[in-house]
This record gives structure tokens, C-alpha cells and sequence, in this order.
């Protein structure tokens, strides 16, 4: 016959059970949601991103976060990469940008800011220009900045800024 303390102590070890398979139960689901909420943010971890070089993949992680790679090749020295619903960028053998193209989006002030000569920078601000930069290119003689109706050119040995329209 079982007596009071025997039920008592078969329902304390029925109740371990059940907050064990519960306690399980949760830790899965807490780690499923982590993960599926993780998983999707990490857009910049596939194969394409992989493939760049470590200063191309800084450059875009500092300038356009949270972006990912659509898609990405180098031919004769120069590297092409076109980001998911953003700008497509050329960088030369050195890993510095002689390309960037908003794609029809304007570029980021940061950008403008870090990766122009002062005095080009200074003149988009006067001109109140900066939000109207679509695209950049450069070489070794001058800057060429695409805005939404314009063009401007900066010579570098002079520092010399022509419009075209």
C-alpha cells in the first residue's frame, strides 16, 4: 500500500520530469528564434562576400552596412561589385575605388566626406550638392563627380572644379 509520503514523492519526480521536458522545450525554442531572427541579418556572410578582398569588404561594410553582395568579379586587375539593390563599385589592383555608382540612389554623405579632396567636399557643401551625388570616378588626374542634372570635374594638380551641364 502506498502511503502519503510514497505519493508525495511520486509526484515531486513526476513534476522534475515535466519542468525538465519543458525547461528542454524552451531552451529549443529560444534557440530556434535566435537563430531565425540571426540568420537574416547576416546577409554579408554568403560565398560572394567571402570572395572579396578584406579592404573591398571593409570599404563596402563601412559605407553601405547591412548590404549585401549581388555580385562580384575581377578581371585584368580590376574588381567589379554591384550591391543587392545598391551602388555598383570598381576598385584597381590596389583595392582603391575609381568607380562608384549609386545606381540611380544618391551617395552617402559619409562617403563624400572620407573619400574626396577638402576642397571638392567643400564646394558640393556651398553649392548645397552633397545631396545630389549619384556618382563618383576617378584616376590618377582628376575626380569626376555625376550629380541628378550636372557633372563636375576636379583636376587634382590644380585643384581646379569645371561644370559641365
Amino acid at each position: 500500500m502506498e502511503t502519503v509520503n510514497d505519493k508525495r514523492m511520486r509526484n515531486s519526480l513526476l513534476n522534475v520530469d515535466a519542468n525538465k521536458k519543458l525547461s528542454v522545450k524552451a531552451l529549443t525554442y529560444a534557440l530556434l528564434t535566435i537563430i531565425a531572427i540571426i540568420t537574416p541579418l547576416t546577409g554579408c556572410n554568403d560565398s560572394k562576400w567571402g570572395d572579396l578582398p578584406s579592404s573591398i569588404a571593409n570599404f563596402v561594410t563601412e559605407y553601405f552596412p547591412s548590404s549585401s553582395v549581388e555580385s562580384y568579379s575581377e578581371n585584368n586587375g580590376q574588381y567589379y561589385v554591384k550591391i543587392n539593390n545598391g551602388p555598383s563599385m570598381i576598385f584597381d589592383s590596389s583595392y582603391a575605388w575609381s568607380s562608384i555608382d549609386g545606381e540611380g540612389a544618391t551617395l552617402p554623405q559619409v562617403l563624400l566626406f572620407d573619400e574626396l579632396p577638402p576642397t571638392l567636399y567643400q564646394y558640393l557643401e556651398e553649392t548645397e550638392s552633397l545631396n545630389s551625388v549619384y556618382r563618383l570616378d576617378r584616376d590618377a588626374r582628376q575626380y569626376e563627380v555625376g550629380l541628378f542634372d550636372s557633372a563636375l570635374t576636379y583636376t587634382i594638380a590644380t585643384g581646379e572644379i569645371h561644370s559641365a551641364l
